[in-house]
């Protein structure tokens, strides 16, 4: 009711403007160093393990605490992506520094992700009169039921960013790159996030860290339980990484006592906070280069300038890298960022003091941003969030099956309601090949890491695996 709205909202309020002082407190330019770590071509030389300190929290209960260290993947595939910390120069791989070599020194990186990713072409309606292009029961005004009724050829562009990696794809590895290298940079060896149970962030984060060699310490909140929420959940037991389950109001308490622990340094020497959704200025750097490696594709003929492209928002990095790279690269591409959680957590407001600490950071570096953001207007689309986050909605169930007939996996927490909004706007249809899609979902296989047994889990987490799913996936 209205007592709990009021309740969520007062405690995500006090955890922003918390996390915003001690970050503001504790902000600073670290060391420049111009080294990245490179793919290891040895298929036998491992990397090392790091040992870093932690903390738990509170008083909670010993089993809801997991951790084993970091554990070798199954051999397949996937186990035989090694990674070394191995220190190189080579600012040519990130278009960022392409454009703008003076950069290259003051960013330290690791080389996680293969770029650049493609761009690809997928119809929104089919031609051949089937059932799934008959304007029929298609929204009205939509994109896809223009296509249909008026033989538009609704093409849209599409960003494979599920390809971003050959470990693990989606748009956690763009920003684990800068953020692993700004880490590495500073010594440490271990590193703690935040998300929800399904979060792509931290399974990206624990995939990558256990490659490295690292530790990982993940806190978790509940969300709705589907069976790509287990899937994620398992996945991320098998990489060794220490999880630890907080309730949704117990979370923000959690997270500003990590946060003053690191400002006391009690945090741990060798351990490093990354926010959710590794949405930090590093995590925007990492899609500041994403935009200038669009800017690229078009240059190099490869696609014409798209004039919308819409992208799920979450915690904002993402959406922030690309909304201020394309001001910077010369694009005059609209972004349009589609809230996927609360909008406490992800306003104008939020996303505009993410771009003033990433241009402060540029503009410390050397880089004159001439603070162009101020001159553009931020589109953000509110309407397909639904009840919750987390939470299908009709509109991202369609658009995840209409996207998947044109070859595009998708899910229902982001990117399923970030192609809904596209869906949803008429001028989708207007234009072929004119409108973009940024796919940051991950489409490589987990199945061969996500077999790990349930009775396994910290005993907080497996009462998620007993019966149904809570919300259906299909």
């Amino acid at each position: 009711g209205k007592e709990l709205s009021r309740r969520e909202f007062i405690v995500a309020t006090v955890s922003r403007v918390l996390s915003f002082l001690i970050s503001w407190m504790t902000r600073g330019v670290s060391g420049r160093l111009p080294w990245s770590v490179v793919e290891n071509s040895a298929p036998n030389k491992q990397p090392p393990v790091g040992f870093g300190f932690y903390c738990r929290f509170g008083d909670s209960h010993p089993s809801q605490h997991h951790s084993a260290g970091p554990r070798p993947l199954p051999s397949d595939a996937m186990s035989a992506i090694t990674f070394t910390r191995e220190l190189v120069r080579e600012p040519e791989y990130w278009s960022l520094f392409r454009a703008h070599p003076e950069l290259s020194a003051g960013l330290p990186r690791v080389r996680l992700a293969t770029l650049p990713t493609p761009v690809v072409k997928q119809q929104l309606a089919a031609r051949d009169g089937g059932e799934s292009c008959k304007p029929a029961g298609l929204r009205a005004g939509s994109a896809q039921q223009l296509a249909a009724r008026d033989g538009v050829d609704a093409t849209i562009l599409v960003k494979r960013d599920d390809l971003a990696g050959a470990l693990y794809g989606g748009n956690k590895v763009r920003k684990l790159e800068f953020i692993f290298g700004e880490l590495l940079s500073k010594g440490r060896d271990s590193v703690w996030t935040v998300g929800a149970m399904g979060s792509h962030h931290c399974l990206a984060t624990a995939l990558y860290a256990q490659a490295l060699g690292m530790r990982c310490h993940v806190l978790h909140f509940p969300q709705p339980v589907t069976e790509h929420v287990r899937r994620n959940i398992l996945a991320l037991q098998a990489t060794g990484a220490e999880m630890v389950l907080a309730s949704k109001f117990a979370m923000p308490v959690e997270v500003a006592r990590r946060h003053l622990k690191d400002w006391l340094g009690r945090g741990g020497e060798g351990s490093y906070t990354i926010p959710a959704g590794g949405s930090s200025v590093w995590g925007v750097i990492g899609y500041l280069n994403a935009a200038f490696e669009l800017a690229e594709q078009v240059r190099s003929g490869e696609l014409e300038e798209p004039r919308r492209l819409y992208v799920a928002v979450g915690t904002g990095g993402t959406f922030v890298g690309l909304w201020l790279g394309c001001q910077l690269a010369g694009l005059q591409t609209e972004v349009i960022g589609v809230r996927v959680v609360d909008r406490v957590l992800c306003n104008k407001a939020v996303l505009m003091s993410l771009t003033q600490r990433t241009s402060a950071h540029l503009e410390a570096l050397g880089f004159d941003t001439g603070k162009c953001w101020l001159r553009r207007p931020m589109h953000l689309v509110h309407d397909q969030f639904g009840a919750e986050y987390g939470r299908p909605t009709e509109a991202a169930r369609e658009a995840v099956r209409v996207a998947s007939e044109g070859g595009s996996t998708l899910e229902f927490t982001y990117t399923g309601k970030a192609f809904a909004a596209l869906l949803a706007d008429a001028k989708s249809a207007s234009e072929a090949g004119k409108t973009l899609f940024w796919n940051t979902f991950n489409s490589r296989e987990l199945t061969p890491v996500s077999q790990s047994a349930v009775s396994k889990l910290p005993a907080a987490y497996q009462e998620f695996f007993v019966g149904e799913p809570e919300v259906s996936e299909s």
